[in-house]
């Protein structure tokens, strides 16, 4: 099955190639996240069950505030797509 195929309409297929060359950067980004969050309980297995409950409480911290990041993050985007598609930025 070719995308030529499934998406008939070129400006789809334009579209959807470029959603996904920016999706591709943010899974390499959350996979390099888990590995280094894997490394660490690694890493800190050999020190002890206390450094490992002290990480993984930092890392709660931490995930709360790469969520509220986020969000934040997605919501400007969102009001600056739409402002954009309205034409009031250009």
């Amino acid at each position: 099955m070719n995308l030529r195929t499934i998406f008939k309409d070129k400006q789809e297929r334009q579209a959807y190639s470029y959603i996904l060359s920016l999706t591709i950067p943010m899974i390499i980004q959350n996979l390099f996240n888990s590995a280094v969050n894997s490394a660490d309980v690694l890493m800190l297995n050999f020190v002890g069950q206390d450094a490992i409950s002290a990480v993984s409480l930092a890392t709660q911290y931490s995930n709360i505030l790469i969520n509220i990041y986020m969000g934040l993050g997605s919501g400007v985007a969102m009001l600056c797509s739409q402002y954009w598609g309205k034409k009031i930025l250009r």
